[in-house]
């Protein structure tokens, strides 16, 4: 009996772990596509002040200058960012709720984890980009341990 108990704890701090590892992740992901256009540096020069219109102006020249540098449009650009930005968010909010071993987050993230593939795969051939090494990293241990077998009894 103790053993089965054993099992049942590890699974579920292996569930919580993946949780906790996914909001780190892509909290880590959102706050570089917030902090891209106006480096830190800058923002320490000028003492933590920083009105929207110059965050604005600061994010069309780098919205300009990397959509110039992967050759796609501009307005290709705000897209994917946008697309990124609500992905990282998703993936955030439903990781509590994958943490509380629900049914319901787990296909969440897998249908995240799907689009995400599709997405990449289709701006990939469009404009010739290839998904960080990280990220296809972080996509495939996810998929391992949500089809796991014994991982997925363990949600409601």
């Amino acid at each position: 009996m103790r053993n089965i108990f054993d099992e049942v704890e590890r699974k579920k701090r292996a569930i919580w772990l993946v949780a906790l590892l996914l909001i780190i992740y892509n909290s880590i992901r959102l706050l570089s596509i917030i902090a891209s256009p106006y480096p830190i540096d800058q923002i320490i020069d000028k003492g933590a002040r920083i009105s929207i219109s110059e965050y604005q102006e600061a994010f069309q020249i780098y919205s300009n200058n990397e959509s110039e540098r992967l050759q796609m449009p501009p307005d290709s650009f705000k897209i994917a960012i946008l697309y990124s930005g609500f992905l990282a968010a998703g993936y955030i909010i439903f990781s509590f709720f994958l943490g509380m071993r629900k049914k319901f987050a787990r296909y969440s993230i897998l249908s995240f984890i799907f689009v995400e593939i599709l997405i990449d795969i289709i701006g990939g051939i469009q404009y010739r980009i290839l998904p960080s090494k990280i990220s296809i990293l972080v996509i495939i241990l996810l998929l391992l341990f949500l089809f796991s077998h014994n991982i997925a009894k363990e949600f409601k």
